[in-house]
């Protein structure tokens, strides 16, 4: 993770994905430099495939590596805000995290909700509902499944000091 338009890395973490096809997660952990409120911060995942897994793949045009990124912003909630999510049960959290523009804690939450309820109806309409929103288009990665990933261990994780030009 690195802020947005420098070319210092704030976070690098490298792990092992045992699993898959599907959707991972993945938190920094505690000894990860915390993001500042108001700044963007680029993240991306870079995926590098083993010789034995595109070997044991029947698909010919499979990538051997391919990257995915985003942007995030450590955004301060309202005190109001705060006191509403303080009294509301976990539907009505997500909504408030979706009407306030917090996408990474409304798809957090909502995967969670669809990794551990698979089959709760509801919850397959709202994860449909949120890939859709005009704001996070990713519905074309709704129907994979949500696997628990990645063990950090602290030999694979890297902090670097985030130092601006």
């Amino acid at each position: 993770m690195k802020h947005e338009g420098s070319d210092g890395v704030l976070y690098e973490v490298k792990f092992p994905v045992t699993q898959g096809p599907g959707i991972v997660s993945f938190r920094p952990p505690e000894t990860a430099p915390p993001l500042e409120e108001g700044k963007a911060y680029r993240w991306m995942f870079n995926f590098y495939c083993s010789s034995e897994v595109l070997n044991a793949s029947t698909r010919s045009n499979i990538q051997s590596n391919f990257t995915v990124s985003g942007i995030v912003a450590r955004v301060a909630p309202s005190r109001a805000l705060k006191q509403q999510l303080e009294k509301a049960g976990l539907t009505e959290k997500l909504n408030l995290y979706a009407e306030n523009g917090l996408w990474y804690e409304t798809l957090t939450q909502l995967a969670e909700r669809r990794r551990t309820d698979p089959q709760n109806s509801e919850v397959a309409d709202q994860w449909m509902d949120l890939l859709q929103h005009k704001a996070v288009l990713l519905n074309n990665i709704a129907q994979e499944p949500i696997l628990a990933c990645c063990q950090l261990e602290p030999k694979n994780t890297l902090s670097l000091p985030f130092k601006p030009k």
